[in-house]
C-alpha cells in the first residue's frame, strides 16, 4: 500500500473470519481513494455486531494539499447509506476536493453496494464448511470478478484432470474446494497491482507471489478449511522446483497442488487477461508440455 495512507479501524480483528471481512471491506475503500479525487472515506456500522469494523482510510498527500488549497475549494462529503433487509446498517462518508464527477459518484456507489454484499454474507455465514467457502468465495468475486471466473475454471479443470488420471472420488471432490479457495490470498493485494493492464515490475511480481501465502494464512485461520491451506501454499510450486514459494521439486508438491498449477497455468494461458490477448488451447498445452520439468 501507499505509505501515504492512514488507516484507523475502531478495533483489531480478532478471527481469520473477521480478518478476510475486514481485508475486503478495506479494499473497496482503498480502491475510492486510488481511483477517485476523494482524500478521505469513512465507513461507519450502526449495528452492535459491526460497530467493531467501522473504518476510517485518508491519503495523507492529498490531504495536505487539500489543506493548503481548502481556502479556494468548494469541498464536497458525499454520505450513501448502507441497506441490509430495509434495515439502516451502515453509512459511507466520502470527503472529496471539490464536487465530484458523475463517474466518481456511480464508483462510489458501487463500492458501496460491494460493503453491502460483503457485510451480508458475512453476518449470513455460520460454521458450516459450506458456508465458509461460500463466503471466501463471495470475497474473491467482490474483489475480483476475474480471479473468481478463473477460480471456477480452475475448479472444472482440476476435476476432469483428476478424473483423467484416476483419482477416488473423495480427492476429485476435494478438488472442487481447493480450485475454489486457491486463489483467496490475492484478497489482499492491492488493485493497482492485480488490476495492471500493463507488465508487472520486478517489485510488483514480488507482491503478487505472496497471494500464495496469504491463501495459506486465511485458510489455516478456518478450523474447517486447514485442510485446504497447504494445497493453496504450494500450487505455484514446479516439478522441475523452480516454482514457488519453496522452490518444492517432484514428488514433495502434493498431487494437488501439482493438478492445481496444471489447471491454473493452462486457464492463466488460455483466459482473457487484462494486459495481453488470450491463446488458444494448443498452443497453451505445448506451452505447459514444454515447461513440464
Amino acid at each position: 500500500m501507499n505509505n501515504s495512507f492512514v488507516s484507523i479501524p475502531l478495533n483489531d480483528c480478532k478471527t481469520t473470519h473477521d480478518k478476510l471481512f475486514c481485508d475486503s471491506i478495506k479494499q473497496q475503500i482503498v480502491a475510492i481513494l486510488q481511483f477517485t479525487s476523494a482524500y478521505k472515506v469513512k465507513l461507519t456500522f450502526f449495528m452492535s455486531q459491526l460497530e467493531p469494523y467501522s473504518y476510517f482510510r485518508s491519503n495523507q498527500e492529498v490531504n495536505k494539499r487539500t489543506e493548503l488549497l481548502s481556502k479556494k475549494m468548494n469541498k464536497s462529503e458525499i454520505n450513501i447509506l448502507i441497506y441490509i433487509d430495509n434495515k439502516k446498517i451502515g453509512l459511507l462518508t466520502t470527503y472529496f476536493c471539490c464536487r465530484p464527477r458523475t463517474i466518481e459518484l456511480r464508483f462510489c456507489e458501487d463500492k458501496t453496494k460491494n460493503i453491502r454484499l460483503l457485510t451480508e454474507h458475512f453476518l449470513s455465514s455460520n460454521e458450516s464448511r459450506e458456508d465458509l467457502i461460500n463466503f471466501v468465495s463471495q470475497t474473491i468475486l467482490i474483489k475480483d470478478p476475474l480471479t473468481y471466473l478463473h477460480s471456477q475454471k480452475v475448479q472444472s479443470y482440476a476435476c476432469f484432470l483428476g478424473y483423467i488420471i484416476n483419482l477416488d472420488g473423495k480427492q476429485i471432490n476435494r478438488l472442487r474446494y481447493h480450485g475454489l479457495l486457491h486463489d483467496v490470498g490475492k484478497v489482499a493485494i492491492n488493485n493497482l497491482i492485480l488490476k495492471k493492464t500493463s507488465a508487472l515490475t520486478k517489485i510488483e511480481f514480488e507482491k503478487i507471489k505472496q497471494h500464495a501465502f496469504h491463501s495459506y494464512e486465511y485458510l489455516m485461520g478456518y478450523e474447517l478449511l486447514k485442510s485446504y491451506a497447504q494445497i493453496a501454499l504450494y500450487h505455484h510450486e514446479r516439478w522441475d522446483g523452480n516454482g514457488y514459494p519453496n522452490g518444492l521439486k517432484k514428488d514433495n508438491i502434493p498431487i494437488e497442488s501439482r493438478i492445481l498449477a496444471i489447471t491454473d497455468a493452462y486457464d492463466a494461458m488460455v483466459g482473457q487477461r487484462l494486459y495481453r490477448e488470450a491463446s488458444n488451447s494448443k498452443i497453451a498445452l505445448r506451452e505447459i508440455i514444454a515447461n513440464a520439468g
